[in-house]
């Protein structure tokens, strides 16, 4: 598969050689990190750095961090673990883990662009205080569109109303600035494998003293706050690999900004009614949805498979099924136009040559239709 084009970097990101690594060396640590022996230490001090590394990344105390066997538990986490909540708001666009976590959650609306519609958030807050609190989750950045939502904004309307803001920034994470602090969010959530870290390590960021019940029960790893031992290889990479983003931001984000404009102006030379969806929002540069009329996504992906090329058509947890993107419903597209949506995602090892071969393949797409 070596000359197999991979754009498919928001379901998952290749791990960068450094991560690597990492991770095969700290196979070799075969302490228990809750022993008290020199094994058992070794192992506990590889966790701690790791813990170090993350909360820098994301610019909060190493106490913050706790760590998780995915994202999706992390989500689960919060959505189902804080005590004397009266009522879970969720954004329309949430990520399945989230959306599934607690099927009885408020949606709040979201615009046209796919950002948070602050009024009606505001409504739905109504009648809430501190007595009575509310939990609002919200994702940074979109998986579907690369929406950025004004999360510094949304904490204000929600801490304004006595309640809880938890935001899902695994898809930011890597691909824009993080600041647990700055944000004014109560509870964050990350993935180290969307940003070229391994599978099998999540995070929470929350406040030392914020209460919130175990979803894994058991013994008093993580401060009691997540039960099991803890997978030492992948959060070693978890921590390499925030180390890794933090530093090669800037480029990133340079690098792909050109990429994302080229990809996009060519595919509307090549389809003039093509639809780049929320190009007018703010969005991370490495996230393209294309709306191609008439053509099915999944004939879409299957075409741009054998033409060597791997994409998407939304999140990695729903495209494998044929339920239209809700994403996209809830921004107001009929749904005759999100069955013909794809996602393109690009990432630190994408090339200028890629996105011209991405190009030349979705002609040739639209010239066999």
């Amino acid at each position: 598969m070596s000359n197999t084009i991979y754009l498919d970097y928001n379901s998952t990101a290749p791990m960068k050689g450094e991560v690597k690594k990492a991770v095969t060396n700290a196979f070799d640590i075969m302490g228990n990190p809750s022993s008290i022996h020199s094994f058992g230490r070794q192992a506990r001090s590889s966790i701690e750095k790791a813990r170090e590394q993350v909360a820098s990344f994301v610019n909060a105390r190493s106490t913050n961090v706790i760590f998780t066997g995915s994202a999706t538990e992390a989500n689960n986490t919060i959505l189902n673990g804080l005590p004397k909540v009266s009522k879970i708001l969720i954004s329309a666009a949430e990520h399945l883990s989230v959306k599934n976590a607690h099927p009885d959650a408020v949606e709040v609306s979201i615009t046209e662009n796919g950002l948070i519609d602050l009024d009606d958030l505001k409504e739905k807050l109504s009648g809430t205080d501190h007595t009575n609190p509310a939990l609002f989750s919200v994702h940074a950045v979109n998986s579907e569109t690369g929406v950025i939502q004004p999360i510094k904004d949304i904490a204000k309307i929600v801490h304004e109303h006595g309640g809880y803001l938890h935001t899902d920034a695994v898809q930011a994470a890597g691909r824009i600035e993080i600041d647990y602090l700055d944000w004014g969010t109560d509870f964050m959530t990350l993935s180290a494998h969307k940003m070229a870290g391994p599978i099998g390590a999540g995070a929470i960021i929350a406040a030392d003293l914020t209460p919130f019940e175990p979803f894994i029960k058991g013994g008093g790893q993580e401060k009691r706050r997540r039960a099991g031992t803890e997978n030492i290889p992948a959060i070693v990479g978890f921590g390499v690999a925030c180390d890794l983003a933090k530093r090669d931001l800037e480029t990133y984000k340079k690098t792909l900004l050109g990429y994302q404009v080229l990809l996009e102006d060519e595919v509307r030379k090549i389809n003039p009614q093509a639809i780049i969806v929320s190009k007018t929002a703010p969005r991370v540069v490495n996230t393209s949805n294309i709306i191609s009329p008439n053509i099915d996504a999944q004939q879409q992906i299957m075409f741009l498979d054998l033409e060597g090329i791997c994409i998407s058509s939304g999140s990695a947890c729903s495209s494998g099924s044929v339920t239209l993107s809700h994403v996209l419903k809830a921004m107001g597209y009929s749904d005759e136009l999100s069955a013909c949506s794809i996602r393109v995602s690009t990432g630190w090892n994408t090339t200028e040559d890629e996105i011209h071969k991405f190009l030349f393949a979705y002609k040739k797409m639209l010239d066999s239709n």
